[in-house]
């Protein structure tokens, strides 16, 4: 019964915890077999702990559990352990974190997730680690705006604004008919980059166009009109 496999997990890790005492510290085994224990017992935050340290001792292996990791406790929002373990993995290898996402059956979809798990960080204001942790996700051209938006919004706030402009950008290109984006992709080029003034006149005109032909559509909820 599960009380009965809950007290041999629990043995396991302890005997785990042990061998790991004994063994050089350069063997990632336990601590790779303890990641997988502490996220079957329920314990995530020990699961991440464990899987770092399990990659720490093969610098050069892969990062797949802590990918698995970081996925599964974003969609579970937890995201304060999924942003932990996303940090590790940009850490270590953040060309890993685009091509595991790539290989997902909906890259998207997972892209999505991990933007999540970068709340955390937004929320304590780590603007810096924030951006890094985008800059693996956009780097699998995730077909959606909002990975795109959030890390032009932290590339703002960190004074990278041609990195800002780029992803408004790519993010336009997803939603061509997004006010907001017109707006803010503006902005970024009057403001901030100061060039391009025609271009950014542009970006406001289509702005202004865009908004009106939204208010006049009848068929828009209050929660569209908002974004418009």
């Amino acid at each position: 019964d599960e009380e009965q496999a809950k007290k041999l997990r629990q043995d396991a890790i302890a005997d785990l915890q042990t061998a790991e005492k004994a063994l050089p510290k350069t063997r990632p085994e336990p601590w790779a077999q303890l990641a997988w224990l502490y996220e079957t017992d329920g314990q995530p935050a020990k699961a991440v702990e464990a899987a770092t340290k399990a990659h720490e001792r093969t610098p050069k292996g892969s990062l797949a559990t802590l990918f698995h990791l970081a996925l599964r406790y974003a969609n579970e929002r937890n995201y304060t352990v999924a942003s932990t373990a996303l940090q590790a993995m940009v850490k270590a290898d953040a060309s890993q974190v685009a091509s595991a996402i790539r290989a997902e059956k909906d890259p998207t979809a997972a892209a999505v997730a991990l933007t999540w798990a970068v709340t955390p960080l937004l929320e304590a204001q780590q603007a810096v680690p924030a951006r890094e942790c985008l800059a693996a996700i956009v780097a699998s051209k995730p077909q959606s705006v909002d990975p795109w938006n959030n890390y032009a919004l932290v590339c703002r706030e960190t004074q990278k604004f041609d990195e800002a402009f780029d992803a408004y950008q790519q993010a336009l290109l997803i939603e061509p008919d997004s006010a907001r984006l017109h707006n803010d992709a503006g902005v970024i080029l009057h403001y901030y980059l100061h060039r391009d003034y025609d271009k950014a006149q542009e970006f406001y005109e289509k702005a202004v166009e865009l908004a009106d032909a939204g208010l006049a559509n009848k068929d828009l909820d209050t929660a569209a009109r908002a974004q418009l």
